[in-house]
């Protein structure tokens, strides 16, 4: 029906529609997260395995994907953005680390500067946002920052 209802408690009139709005297709990346999780890192998958082994598996995929995110994604995606002005998408890069995971580690820490190489083309030309008129995630988050500090909600 094309509506978009948002029920508050924000009584701050510098919080309009338009704001909320940004904040929350914001937080929309949470439900992405998780839907890469459950997708690529076989977290829906029911084990018959004891507590102890559950949680030992859980916390092992938990750590893998907090290594690939910031030892991995962050200065990937950083790299790739200053050097060829492409942003990568975190869910087709996670994705790709699921599937190729040590490899992946292995060649970001350890390889030479023509294997790096070749492993950055791969990630962005696999990884990178298409090219759509509609904003990725990383121009929203720093559209709705400017937005935020010009209105002085930002400390």
């Amino acid at each position: 029906m094309s509506w978009t209802i948002f029920i508050t408690s924000i009584d701050n009139p510098v919080f309009t529609f338009d704001i909320i709005y940004k904040l929350y297709t914001l937080r929309w990346r949470i439900e992405c997260i998780f839907k890469t999780w459950k997708s690529h890192f076989s977290f829906t998958a029911v084990h018959n395995v004891s507590e102890i082994q559950l949680r030992v598996l859980l916390i092992a995929r938990l750590i893998m994907i907090c290594t690939a995110f910031h030892k991995l994604y962050i200065p990937i995606n950083n790299f790739l953005f200053k050097n060829r002005n492409k942003a990568i998408s975190m869910l087709k890069f996670m994705k790709l680390v699921a599937r190729h995971f040590e490899k992946i580690l292995v060649l970001a820490t350890s390889a030479s500067k023509l294997e790096y190489d070749a492993m950055l083309e791969i990630i962005a030309k696999n990884c990178a946002y298409d090219k759509r008129k509609r904003t990725n995630y990383n121009q929203e988050f720093l559209e709705t920052i400017e937005v935020l500090s010009s209105l002085k909600l930002l400390t």
